[in-house]
């Protein structure tokens, strides 16, 4: 049985009742790209409603996009109402343009709403197409929410984080471009240790089988995509200091190769 840590913080309405959870792990990985797909993974090995009462659920993603194109990636019901929740400050750092536009639109494809962190409107530039498949920006409540006006215009829905004191709520409460608030001040972020079922033992047999074989690695490789866990154990191990590899490995390819 596994056990994953997840931090858990609400997300509320103007009359404090509950719009949706925000998930992260509740301690990074060594590996950290692999931290959202096992999320996403646990969340849903573990029903999914059950622990988010049905409510949106914004899952951090951080900068690791890569993960929509590995094999692994689980598919969600169109009423789970998820949301990825993306660093936009560390997206544009790491990626072109193009590439991001492309992952964005993967994620619609799914089903799946985007929210952005650490995105400035004046410091950052934005695409139409992102801006178009972009459903939420959390802004810090030292923000001015009237830089952001032309982002809820476009149907971009504001939440504001950091609320730490009464005085930051009844800042938030008064703000017309603001309706959803998150912080210490609503909710001390809550830790949420979640068994999960070990993969299925004939996924382990089949791999061992797979890798006795040199023609076989490409499909050995395959399967250890489907899993999170699987992807996660064997890059944290190529990475320790046992292989002292000079520089981080964080393909699934380069680590069975």
């Amino acid at each position: 049985m596994l056990v994953v840590n997840l931090k858990r913080q609400a997300i509320i309405k103007d009359n404090f009742s509950t719009f949706g959870y925000k998930f992260s792990m509740n301690s990074h990985n060594d590996i950290a790209q692999n931290d959202a797909a096992i999320i996403l993974d646990t969340l849903i090995n573990a029903d999914i409603k059950k622990i988010t009462h049905g409510f949106h659920t914004f899952i951090d993603v951080d900068v690791d996009v890569d993960f929509m194109y590995n094999d692994f990636y689980p598919k969600v019901q169109k009423d789970a109402k998820l949301v990825f929740n993306i660093d936009y400050n560390k997206l544009i750092n790491t990626y072109v343009m193009s590439f991001i536009e492309d992952v964005f639109e993967k994620i619609k494809q799914s089903s799946i709403m985007i929210s952005l962190t650490n995105f400035e409107p004046y410091a950052f530039e934005a695409s139409e197409k992102i801006i178009d498949y972009t459903s939420f920006i959390f802004i810090p409540i030292s923000a001015n929410s009237k830089d952001y006006e032309k982002f809820v215009q476009k149907g971009i829905t504001l939440i504001y984080t950091d609320i730490s004191s009464e005085e930051d709520m009844k800042k938030a409460l008064k703000d017309e471009l603001v309706p959803y608030y998150m912080g210490h001040y609503i909710e001390e972020p809550r830790n949420l240790p979640i068994k999960t079922a070990q993969k299925p033992p004939s996924m382990i047999t089949e791999l061992f089988i797979k890798l006795r074989s040199p023609d076989d690695i490409p499909i050995a490789i395959e399967i250890i995509k489907r899993s999170p866990e699987l992807t996660f154990s064997i890059l944290k191990f190529i990475n320790s200091a046992f292989f002292a590899v000079p520089n981080r490995v964080s393909s699934v390819e380069a680590a069975v190769n």
